[in-house]
């Protein structure tokens, strides 16, 4: 498992549009390993982490996979406040 396997799997998804397409419907980082393993890579999270900084690189090689591959990695896009308060302030519906 290595951080080159992750790399080596994201360019060929870039150019196979089926692979391309289980890629791009994951919805955990699990789910990309999965994939990979099904297609003879293999690497973990932490590696596919790892290469992210090369993906970004070379973002127009890799073409728009890498855009659902860092959604998985990105941090959280929500509004709440770092406090973990709840935005709400009324009683929910009965």
């Amino acid at each position: 498992m290595s951080k080159e396997n992750a790399v080596d799997f994201i360019a060929k998804a870039a150019t196979d549009e089926r692979l391309k397409q289980q890629v791009q419907a994951a919805n955990q980082p699990v789910d990309i390993e999965g994939i990979a393993q099904e297609h003879g890579f293999e690497f973990s999270a932490e590696h596919l982490q790892a290469a992210i900084p090369e993906i970004k690189q070379k973002r127009g090689f890799f073409g728009d996979i890498v855009d659902a591959v860092l959604a998985l990695f990105a941090p959280a896009h929500d509004d709440y406040p770092a406090t973990g308060e709840s935005p709400f302030s009324d009683d929910p519906n009965p």
